[in-house]
């Protein structure tokens, strides 16, 4: 089962979560209400939402966890990240199998990255290597 993206109303603003079979990912969960507390605009909250949720059904197939990533070495992250985008590239992240544009590709890595970089700030998890020295973008 995929990971989902609901939203419900509160104070009159959209709010997200990500649910995979009616249970709540926590840590994607708390980062999207950080961003919401930062003011981000609904649709910068919606996007990294949507590509938490394809991050997440990658991490599954992969047999993976977020811990895990962290654990691989420089190289290793490189090529997961690599992987990643090549997944989403070939449209496997929808059920429509919708082939995105490099840009659209980008926009989320970096949204998986930024949200890595919540999880050391908040000392859920260490920082990661290739997120120090950020050089994996998807390029044809």
């Amino acid at each position: 089962m995929k990971h989902r993206v609901v939203y419900f109303k509160k104070d009159n603003r959209r709010r997200f979560l990500i649910v995979k079979e009616e249970q709540l990912e926590i840590l994607p969960s708390k980062y999207l209400k950080h961003l919401d507390r930062l003011n981000a605009s609904p649709n910068t909250v919606h996007l990294a939402a949507s590509s938490l949720a394809y991050y997440y059904d990658f991490l599954f197939k992969q047999d993976m966890k977020l811990e895990e990533v962290e654990m691989l070495s420089y190289a290793e992250q490189n090529k997961h990240f690599i992987d990643f985008l090549n997944w989403v590239k070939s449209g496997m992240h929808t059920e429509k199998k919708t082939i995105p544009g490099n840009k659209t590709c980008n926009m989320y890595l970096r949204c998986i990255f930024k949200f890595y970089q919540f999880l050391a700030q908040e000392e859920i998890l260490p920082w990661l290597k290739i997120v120090e020295v950020k050089q994996a973008t998807y390029f044809n």
